[in-house]
């Protein structure tokens, strides 16, 4: 959902923040996407692997999990109120 509404937002005329994004945005906006799900992809597995271990000493990279969630649950929650928003404004 992320990078459908990055799409729609470019596509508006809106930018993109994450640099790393924009260099394959200009190549192929599908390369973007793949791009952009691989990242998304492998951070969650690397996640997984280590729920078990501790950042700092204390937190539980598990805890960590729903913080990552609900941050980016509600980035998406952000962009469809925009996108939806947007879509409803008279032009």
């Amino acid at each position: 959902m992320d990078a459908f509404f990055t799409l729609k937002f470019i596509a508006f005329g809106g930018g993109e923040l994450s640099r790393f994004t924009l260099v394959f945005m200009g190549e192929n906006p599908v390369s973007a996407l793949i791009i952009k799900y691989l990242v998304i992809a492998v951070s969650i597995i690397f996640i997984l692997v280590h729920k078990n271990f501790r950042v700092f000493g204390k937190v539980k990279v598990y805890a960590l999990i729903y913080l990552v969630f609900f941050v980016y649950l509600a980035v998406i929650a952000f962009e469809a109120a925009v996108f939806f928003a947007h879509i409803n404004a008279p032009h």
